[in-house]
């Protein structure tokens, strides 16, 4: 095998290649990257089984071949070099990658047990095209409410389903929940989608990327963005029936400003670090105001007051980062915050006509 290839395009893909290819100690072999030469374009793949990606970036191939590598010593090689053509080589065993001025050498792997990727039958499959800035935006604003804790996998994942003839992205970890609304559609699915995947997908969007294409069967997901295919495999389990724990009305309800709120509950988190990032929200119907305040017992307290329009007196406690959280993804300048008791599910979003993204947070018990 031998190619010439541009070395800022062969440093993306083995950028994107190389976080895929992790070591498992039950299959070692899937720390190495498949590098392929055919036609006129190079060909990168990696898979960790449960997730797969592959690359194509244009060379100019005077001999096709195939090599198994492992990645980091190469990526951090081809990243710290300056733009230039760079040659790749294989030969005996060894990949050679060399330009004018710089040249490295790097033992290959025997490729007999690298696993193939998974394919979709995409005649059979459920598919969809999205703008893929508007995408990256989506999942962005529901991808932190999506749990990391791996003995509940349902809640790990970003819920993409159909509701009301519109496609939702929905994320929990059952002391939050992000809902989002993305595009209408006329074909109806369910899907879990793991939240790593999306993380992986939204990385590969950039200013230049028009649509973003996406293929479902029932056990996988395909995303084709730009010249990368990413395959993952659908999380197997239920998703709880979040609509159904969004209060559709609330006894108190607040429309004040966002950045206003974001402010104080800054402020307040710098005195909640000692109690659980817990900070007191209290809203007072005779003065016009939300009044933010938290008490760190060690070192002081600090209060917070706010102008906003409220319907009736309330109280509830949040925790800091979750609320901080839930403001930075609600577009527009001023939100409703409503809720019911201090137990009962807290509801932001936009103070618009047709709401698209609602955040909720459960109180915490004091």
């Amino acid at each position: 095998m031998k190619l010439i290839v541009k070395q800022d395009k062969f440093a993306k893909a083995l950028s994107s290649v190389n976080r895929i290819a992790t070591y498992r100690k039950d299959f070692p072999i899937v720390s190495n990257i498949f590098i392929k030469a055919q036609g006129n374009r190079l060909i990168l793949t990696a898979t960790n089984i449960e997730l797969s990606i592959k690359i194509e970036i244009p060379a100019k191939i005077e001999t096709e071949g195939e090599v198994l590598v492992p990645p980091k010593l190469l990526n951090s090689f081809v990243t710290s070099l300056p733009k230039c053509d760079l040659t790749i080589e294989f030969k005996n065993g060894r990949l050679k990658v060399y330009s004018d001025k710089y040249r490295s050498i790097f033992n290959s792997v025997p490729a007999d047990d690298y696993p193939a990727i998974p394919e979709i039958e995409e005649k059979e499959a459920v598919k969809y095209v999205i703008p893929a800035l508007e995408f990256k935006k989506d999942v962005s604003q529901v991808i932190s409410a999506a749990s990391s804790d791996t003995a509940r996998p349902a809640l790990t994942g970003v819920y993409l389903n159909t509701y009301e003839g519109y496609i939702y992205l929905a994320a929990t970890d059952g002391y939050r929940l992000a809902d989002k609304r993305v595009l209408k559609v006329d074909k109806e699915i369910e899907a879990l989608i793991p939240a790593t995947t999306l993380q992986e997908v939204v990385r590969e969007i950039d200013e230049s990327t028009g649509d973003i294409e996406i293929v479902f069967s029932t056990k996988q997901v395909l995303f084709r963005v730009n010249n990368s295919d990413i395959t993952s495999q659908l999380i197997d389990a239920k998703y709880p029936k979040y609509k159904e724990i969004i209060p559709k009305e609330s006894d108190t309800v607040i429309k004040i400003n966002k950045d206003e709120f974001i402010s104080a509950v800054k402020i307040a988190a710098i005195f909640a670090s000692g109690s659980n990032g817990g900070i007191n929200i209290s809203a007072e119907k005779e003065s016009s105001s939300l009044i933010v305040s938290s008490i760190a017992s060690e070192y002081g307290e600090n209060t917070s007051e706010i102008s906003a329009d409220v319907s009736n007196d309330g109280q509830v406690t949040l925790n800091s980062t979750y609320l901080l959280n839930a403001l930075n993804a609600i577009d527009g300048k001023k939100i409703i915050f409503r809720f019911s008791g201090k137990l009962s599910p807290c509801v932001l979003y936009a103070d618009e006509k047709d709401v698209d993204y609602i955040h909720v947070v459960m109180p915490l018990k004091n």
